[in-house]
């Protein structure tokens, strides 16, 4: 069967988590008290994203990657990956505040079996008053006085602290230390890995399960000279009152916030393996196949690589998320 392009939407992989909440219902259904994590788009062996419509409804965006993969991903991204979508995308509900940790890049990861590292972004679609965020050393650190710190119980003292606000942006390369206090709604877009090596959990000792921590790995992966943070960017105006601010640019991503003035409509004609999130509004997208597509808040619209002439339509006071895969 041949492979006929059309917009791809999956279904949400919920994970309950112990600083999980309520407060993702208002982008995706969740049924659990605890939900931390909403899975919009994983191309992951256990936790694999099926397609919610058109000829491949049913089917895993894995399978769909192996089955069609210059149609879906194109020559570059297949090249330097292999069959498999290399990022991953969540809505996080951060109720109570997560464990200070660091992800490793991709050559420690590979040192310990996994095929790649993990560098991320977020994206603050909603806080409480006082919420948080820590990432990054405020000053010199060393691997003496990081351990030092470990030991004493002491790290989250030494991490920079960023009051957040909603449409805040964090880039987090691999190495960078941080933690995610409690009342953020996040968006997060990261490399296709789930390594996690906790330092310190709030003292949340009587957890079990995978809740360990991993101090030696996470000695190991932190880099001391990390410039993760928040991104401060300015918005570019371009024609139709269509306000763009770069939210990040690294070997994985490709990453642009658009804020829809007015209601709009612009043509999309490129060969690139993109998805689009909507954060705010909402958009309609018509095709060549002579189908419309509509989509609202809190939808995640993954676009192949060979989806060519679209007519994308948003709404005044719409805010979108543009990803390219690299």
């Amino acid at each position: 069967m041949e492979f006929q392009p059309y917009p791809l939407t999956v279904k949400p992989i919920l994970k309950e988590k112990v600083w999980g909440g309520r407060n993702l219902s208002a982008y995706v259904s969740i049924k659990s008290k605890k939900t931390g994590e909403a899975w919009m788009l994983a191309d992951r062996d256990e936790n694999n994203s099926v397609i919610t419509s058109g000829s491949l409804k049913g089917m895993t965006i894995g399978k769909a990657v192996e089955k069609y993969p210059e149609q879906i991903m194109g020559p570059a991204l297949i090249k330097k990956y292999g069959k498999k979508f290399p990022l991953l995308f969540k809505y996080l509900d951060t109720n109570d505040r997560i464990s200070v940790q660091v992800h490793p890049d991709d050559s420690y990861a590979r040192r310990r079996g996994f095929p790649a590292g993990k560098t991320e972004m977020w994206y603050v679609l909603a806080n409480r008053p006082g919420a948080k965020i820590l990432a990054g050393f405020k000053g010199r650190q060393t691997r003496k006085t990081f351990a030092r710190a470990v030991k004493n119980g002491t790290l989250a003292d030494k991490l920079k602290s960023y009051r957040t606000a909603k449409n805040d942006c964090f880039f987090i390369p691999a190495g960078t230390v941080h933690a995610i206090g409690k009342g953020n709604v996040i968006f997060e877009i990261q490399q296709n890995s789930d390594i996690t090596y906790r330092i310190y959990d709030w003292g949340r000792s009587d957890l079990k399960g995978d809740r360990g921590l991993n101090i030696i790995d996470a000695i190991n992966s932190v880099k001391f000279g990390s410039k993760g943070g928040k991104v401060i960017s300015k918005e570019k105006i371009i024609p139709g009152k269509i306000r763009v601010r770069q939210l990040a640019r690294c070997g994985y991503f490709y990453c642009d916030e658009i804020i829809i003035g007015k209601n709009t409509a612009y043509w999309y004609d490129e060969n690139k393996a993109l998805v689009l999130t909507v954060i705010e509004g909402d958009i309609s997208i018509a095709a060549d196949n002579g189908k419309t597509y509509s989509y609202v808040k809190g939808d995640l619209v993954f676009f192949p690589y060979s989806l060519t002439g679209l007519l994308i339509s948003a709404a005044k006071n719409s805010r979108l998320i543009i990803t390219e895969a690299k």
